[in-house]
């Protein structure tokens, strides 16, 4: 794991905030019975987590794509972008602690 993976994302790059969201991601969905199995994907895991969770489609779509962009691209990613993840991520970490609390 990342150094920085426990630390507070407000002090990293946006690149690293990215990546720290989705690795947030990740670890949540294992905590709540979604595991990424090894050897899984990015998207192969965002497919489980899209069947798990069917309302947050589109967020868990495009947390993937922005981790995806920021993990294999060599552009700048904005901090914009890195806002917008965490949003994402919000509204994901709320849809998988209500699966966890039986709904």
């Amino acid at each position: 794991a990342p150094p920085w993976r426990f630390t507070n994302p407000r002090h990293r790059s946006a690149r690293e905030r990215v990546l720290f969201f989705y690795l947030a991601m990740v670890r949540r969905g294992n905590q709540s019975g979604i595991p990424r199995q090894p050897g899984q994907t990015p998207y192969e895991y965002a497919q489980s987590l899209e069947a798990a969770l069917p309302e947050n489609c589109a967020d868990v779509a495009s947390l993937t794509d922005s981790f995806v962009e920021a993990r294999y691209s060599h552009h700048d990613i904005s901090p914009a972008q890195a806002g917008a993840v965490q949003t994402l991520w919000g509204r994901i970490k709320r849809a998988l602690r209500r699966r966890g609390d039986g709904g």
